[in-house]
Order: structure tokens, then sequence, then C-alpha cells
């Protein structure tokens, strides 16, 4: 049965139709055109439209060059290009982005911050998309120990953009881990994974889709109690955030089906299956691998 995968890379802190995570940090500045350009590319729907999304991010980038931009906003830009890549299933190219920003920051000295820790997770995701799992855990173990030693080992109780970014180093660890298998290991983390995304204030598509990852890892670990009710969360959240029709809705209600047709619960699950399949043909077009997924669960 298919399973819904999702970019849960840190990249994704402002994912689709969402105000972005800021991409200079709090010590940096932006003049000139940079900070109009940014602005713009945050207004775009780096799912819906993920060809616009990745010309506006490139725009931005070339202004930051031209204005001596730092290393950390150059290559935090370069993985929002790399997200909007990966959405046009451009995976190569997303991970060039990746590992362009590392080796930035490499060059820089500036190896222990945010943006390599999210670099690191963005590579690890786009090596998956490419074949070369390999070399995904590596990458995310260095990942999430930058975030460890940056922000301590539980989210709860800390200041919102510190539990936000461990909560989603946490969601990728465990994805990765799921992906090698390691079912039981990864379904232990969904929970600090979720305290520390909800403890961040986010409130856009990150929320969501970490709660139909989180679902989906918790079913395959034998955790079905706590994925049925993530991903009914999952579903009330994408709902009450976006528009009607956005295809992050049919994803949320598509893993609410996955997890309810596991648990034999087979008359509740067509709803949300059949829910899924609509929503994701009309947005995301017939031959979408998420449509597909969408129609072999409902088959």
């Amino acid at each position: 049965m298919g399973t819904w995968k999702w970019l849960v890379a840190a990249g994704l802190m402002a994912a689709p139709a969402m105000a972005q995570v800021p991409v200079a940090s709090a010590q940096e500045s932006e003049e000139g055109g940079s900070a109009a350009l940014r602005a713009a590319a945050e207004a775009i729907d780096p799912l819906a439209q993920a060809a616009q999304s990745e010309a506006a991010w490139q725009a931005y980038l070339d202004a930051l060059r031209a204005e001596g931009g730092t290393p950390v906003a150059e290559a935090l830009a370069l993985n929002l290009i790399g997200n909007a890549r990966y959405y046009q299933q451009d995976f190569p190219g997303a991970l060039e982005t990746a590992l362009e920003a590392i080796a930035l920051l490499e060059a820089a000295g500036a190896t222990e911050n945010e943006a390599m820790a999210e670099s690191l997770a963005n590579a690890a995701t786009f090596y998956g998309a490419v074949g070369e799992r390999d070399r995904q855990l590596p990458m995310q173990e260095r990942s999430i120990a930058i975030r460890k030693r940056l922000y301590g080992e539980d989210p709860a109780g800390l200041e919102p953009e510190a539990a936000k970014a461990l909560g989603l180093g946490y969601l990728n660890y465990s994805s990765t881990l799921y992906d090698h298998g390691r079912f039981v290991e990864a379904a232990a983390l969904v929970e600090p994974a979720i305290t520390g995304i909800v403890g961040g204030g986010l409130e856009d598509a990150t929320l969501f889709v970490a709660m139909s990852s989180g679902a989906n890892i918790l079913a395959d670990g034998g955790r079905t109690v706590e994925a049925l009710d993530l991903a009914q969360r999952g579903v009330a959240t994408a709902t009450r955030l976006l528009p009607e029709g956005h295809p992050f809705i049919g994803f949320a209600q598509g893993t609410l089906g996955r997890i309810l047709l596991e648990a034999d619960r087979v008359e509740e699950a067509e709803g949300p299956v059949r829910r899924a399949l609509d929503i994701m043909a009309a947005s995301l077009g017939q031959a979408h691998p998420n449509t597909l997924t969408a129609m072999n669960n409902l088959a």
C-alpha cells in the first residue's frame, strides 16, 4: 500500500502557502532590493507554484550576492530554492542547492548554526530522493547533533524559534530512521518532534505536514492509536488553515485514510481517501505521484 512521503527537512519551516522563515538572521540586515524580493518570494506557494517560487528565491539570492550578503543568508536562500525544485520533482537540482549551501558554510567556517543544520537535513532528504540512501543517515545525525548542541534535547519550555528548530530536527531524523526500516526508533521521536513544532507556534503547512508524516511513522511503528489521533489533528489543522482544495488538505486526508485502512476500518477510510484523490487530482494533476498513491489507496 502506498505511503505518503513529505519533504520534512528544516527548509520547510515555511512550507507552502505561508509566511517564510526569515532568510536573514536577526543579526543580519538586508539592503536595497533584497528585502522586497524576499517578501515577494514568501508570498508564493512553493507547492502549487513551485516554478514561480524557485524563480523568486533565485532573484532574492542574486540580490543578496550583489549586496554582499552573508554566507548564512545565502545558504538559507539556497535551501528555499531547493525546496521549490523538490516540489517540481527536480531531485538532483534540489540536492545541488543543499550541497552548495553546505560548501558555502564550511568555507566560511560557519558550521555550528541553524543554517548548517538545515542544509544537512535538506541534503539528507534529497539524497534519499535520488536513491543514495546510504548518505542520508550520517547527514541527519550531524544535523540533529548540531541542534542538540544549540538548544538541548528537550523542546518543551524552549523559546519558540528554538523549539521549532529542534522539533523539526527530531522529525527529520525520525523520517530518515523510518526510511531505513527502523520503525520503532523512528516512532519514539515523533512526540518530541510534534511538541517542538507546536511549541514553536507554527500555524502553517509545516505543522500539518509534520502531523501527517508523524502519523505515518507512528502507524508503522505499531502505535496505531497515537497515529490515528495525530492524523485526525492533521486533517483538522489543514482544513482550518488552508483554502478549500489545497493539495496539503489532500495529503492530510490521505494519511488519515491510510491509517484507517491499516486499522481495518475500511468503510471509514473510503471517505478521506476519496477526498484525497479528488483534491490532488484537481490541484496537482492526474499524473502526479501523490495523486497516483491516492488512487492506489482508493482502489
